[in-house]
């Protein structure tokens, strides 16, 4: 109920922590049912999907009579999407894996693998680039203002750094200020030039905190965690099963 404000940008220019803590169920929703999808097709051997799951849930669950108009009259819990997911696979571990790990647990599907199946390969975006974080810094007097970016909607956007970027684990977040990256002025080109740097690569900041107090810190950069899907059709390795597995699974159609 603490939320909405933020979410429907009532106080849209306030300072907030939802960046770092908060993820969308619509985008990760729709991850965990791709890795569904796809982890349906494996274990059936391409005979189960994520339609046949969806028309399951929708003949069990979808019908009206609910207490009002666009109601329906049987209402489904996780337990519920567990106890379907077993039903239709007649496969228990199968979907109490799945639940465990990915849905009520917090384990990320193994995407890599399964995409890996339709002779799509997930790899490293930017192997050879250092990186402190997706981190907004703008240039003020005295440095650079970190979690500060362009102003969006009723001015600048200010967003916390990541709890897992290496900026946050050299001490420094939102508010502060970069005032020297080794020892130089830190300037807009001086942080771009971070990227080119590789992954373990030492840097020395100095730093002013948002109350007045100045600091060092060390930031130790790592690896860009970005990634890209590379077409293996592209480079002609893919292989007779992977184009299988793809076209039942990009050819396939609803209501089948």
């Amino acid at each position: 109920m603490r939320r909405p404000p933020y979410a429907d940008a009532g106080v849209s220019i306030d300072a907030n922590d939802r960046a770092r803590t908060f993820i969308s169920y619509y985008t990760y929703g729709a991850a965990i049912a791709l890795g569904l999808d796809l982890s349906l097709r494996e274990m059936s051997n391409g005979k189960l999907t994520l339609d046949d799951f969806m028309r399951l849930m929708w003949k069990d669950f979808g019908k009206p009579g609910g207490p009002a108009p666009g109601l329906v009259g049987r209402p489904y819990t996780l337990r519920d999407l567990r106890n379907e997911l077993t039903t239709l696979t007649g496969n228990k571990k199968f979907a109490d894996d799945f639940f465990d790990k990915y849905v009520e647990g917090r384990e990320v599907v193994d995407y890599a693998r399964l995409l890996k199946l339709a002779g799509y390969d997930l790899r490293a975006a930017s192997p050879n680039r250092g990186w402190a974080g997706n981190v907004q810094v703008q240039a003020v007097s005295g440095g650079l203002l970190v979690g500060m970016g362009g102003g969006g909607r009723g001015g600048a956007t200010k967003t916390p750094v990541a709890f897992n970027a290496p900026l946050y684990k050299a001490g420094v977040d939102f508010g502060d200020i970069i005032s020297t990256i080794n020892g130089e002025p830190a300037t807009q080109d001086s942080w771009a030039a971070l990227s080119t740097k590789t992954a373990g690569t030492q840097v020395k900041l100095g730093i002013t905190r948002r109350g007045g107090l100045s600091a060092t810190g060390t930031l130790v950069l790592e690896a860009d965690p970005a990634v890209s899907i590379v077409d293996l059709a592209a480079g002609g390795t893919l292989t007779d099963a992977q184009k299988s597995f793809r076209d039942a699974w990009l050819g396939s159609r609803v209501g089948k």
